[in-house]
């Protein structure tokens, strides 16, 4: 299988969609794909700048440390959840204590045929 760069597509990930930046956070990696920036320090700051930068949503994906640190910070704006209808035995939790609760309000919410059913959510930051 070979893998697609944005700069085969003039900036786009896929073709057709606007050109878009990946950002890799990670203490240990090194080095990441071509077309990505590596961010290994002070994500909190580096995730400040990043949305002063111009452009639409950050999408994050993955990493429940640093979605749980982000959260504490007031940088999420929303939270998309996906249930699965199946029940782990065992599993790493989706998120951490936290001292306060955080206020969501629905935004969105569908079923799937499969029984998945995607919610999303804003956060109050207030």
């Amino acid at each position: 299988m070979t893998h697609q760069y944005a700069d085969d597509y003039n900036g786009e990930l896929v073709p057709g969609m606007p050109a878009l930046t990946e950002y890799v956070f990670s203490r240990t990696l090194k080095s990441v794909k071509k077309g990505a920036e590596l961010i290994s320090e002070n994500s909190i700051a580096e995730v400040r700048r990043i949305k002063e930068l111009p452009g639409k949503d950050i999408w994050l994906f993955g990493g429940a440390s640093l979605a749980d640190t982000l959260l504490k910070a007031g940088l999420v704006d929303e939270l998309w959840l996906s249930v699965h209808p199946i029940l782990l035995g065992s599993g790493k939790s989706l998120f951490y204590k936290h001292n306060s609760r955080i206020k969501l309000t629905l935004l969105e919410s569908k079923t799937y045929e499969t029984g998945l059913i995607s919610l999303r959510y804003s956060i109050d930051n207030k």
